[in-house]
């Protein structure tokens, strides 16, 4: 029987080779970030977050994963590719998501920045696996429908329908957005838009001019991509924007950040 306060989340053809793929690399980054916490406990640095958060989220939430796992730990014995998992969860699992994903992205810029270290950066597979799982959870507990990894991958390539790059070249980079950045739509644009910031590009010119609906969603990726450029030394800027980004940027305080 299902706790009525646990909302159901289904990943969909979850790809089980790019699955170990994935385990076996943040299986490497766990083990490296723990010898950097343990020479340098520093609560700020990139490590010691992500390895506490780690730790607090499977304290919070692996009572909701037994049976899930049990089932990809079987699959992966099997001769099967993919797999449908169900999870139920509480509706806080959606924001835990996120705060995992964003940390993450820290974590993969932290790979790229250290010369150093053993582990590099996500793999490009590797990266979009992870958002693509994490944001089920982040939008299914949201209310959204789920959706299939196959339908994930048939759409990385970007398309004039999405952000589109309309310039290239040196800073600045400009892109188009969406005419709907909404929880759908956010997760390609933030993919889009860090995976430059991670190639370096930190002056990121958007044109919102065609944005006919935005949401909380779709301003959270615009600031959390600010907040990467901006702490690069870079920033991002809307230019042009529609009535409607003015309007909800200036309804939630950050239009004098992103316009």
């Amino acid at each position: 029987m299902t706790d009525p306060d646990l909302q159901p989340v289904r990943l969909v053809g979850l790809p089980l080779e790019l699955h170990r793929w994935s385990s076996q690399h943040h299986a490497a980054l766990d083990r490296e970030f723990a010898l950097l916490a343990a020479a340098e406990p520093d609560d700020r640095s990139v490590p010691v977050r992500l390895l506490a958060l780690v730790d607090e989220l499977r304290g919070r939430f692996s009572g909701f994963t037994v049976d899930a796992n049990a089932a990809l730990a079987a699959a992966e014995e099997s001769a099967a590719t993919t797999i449908d998992l169900d999870y139920h969860l509480p509706p806080d699992a959606g924001q835990a998501a996120q705060r995992l994903d964003d940390l993450f992205d820290e974590a993969d810029s932290f790979c790229r920045a250290g010369s150093h270290l053993l582990t590099l950066a996500a793999p490009e597979p590797v990266a979009r696996y992870r958002r693509w799982f994490l944001h089920e959870f982040v939008r299914q507990l949201a209310g959204e429908p789920p959706r299939a990894w196959a339908e994930v991958e048939a759409s990385a390539v970007v398309d004039e329908e999405r952000v589109v790059p309309t310039e290239g070249g040196p800073d600045p980079i400009r892109f188009r957005l969406p005419a709907e950045l909404d929880l759908d739509q956010a997760p390609h644009v933030r993919s889009v838009l860090m995976g430059q910031v991670g190639r370096g590009h930190i002056q990121l010119e958007v044109d919102g001019s065609q944005v006919e609906f935005i949401d909380s969603v779709g301003v959270s990726v615009l600031m959390a991509v600010h907040a990467r450029c901006e702490a690069a030394g870079g920033t991002l800027r809307i230019d042009p924007a529609s009535d409607r980004v003015r309007s909800v940027l200036k309804s939630v305080g950050v239009d004098d950040v992103l316009l």
